[in-house]
């Protein structure tokens, strides 16, 4: 038998703050609401103003902070849009990519 892995390419924002997921819950497509509870994962879409595609994401609650998985050589991106609707609210994303690596078996 033959074992085989691939290392697929992604982004990862580490997203801190207090209202982390009330906006990530007002910006994408699907109820984040759930992820005030540490552990859990769940996937959503960022769409711009005209309904199109900004990126896919997986999001990992975790005790702080929220791990977003983007597509790969989306970070820039995404944090500029996310800078866009970030006005008061306690929120704070940092391009983790560099620190981690996808497996896909």
């Amino acid at each position: 038998m033959t074992v085989g892995y691939a290392i697929r390419p992604v982004d990862i924002l580490e997203v801190t703050g207090a209202d982390r997921v009330d906006l990530l819950q007002r910006l994408s497509t699907n109820d984040m609401r759930s992820l005030g509870h540490t552990g859990l994962l769940s996937s959503t879409c960022l769409c711009n103003a005209q309904g199109k595609l900004v990126d896919w994401l997986t999001v990992l609650s975790r005790e702080n902070s929220l791990w977003l998985q983007l597509s790969q050589k989306r970070a820039s991106k995404v944090l500029d849009w996310l800078a866009r609707y970030t006005i008061i609210e306690d929120f704070h994303p940092a391009n983790i990519s560099s620190d981690w690596r996808s497996a896909v078996i």
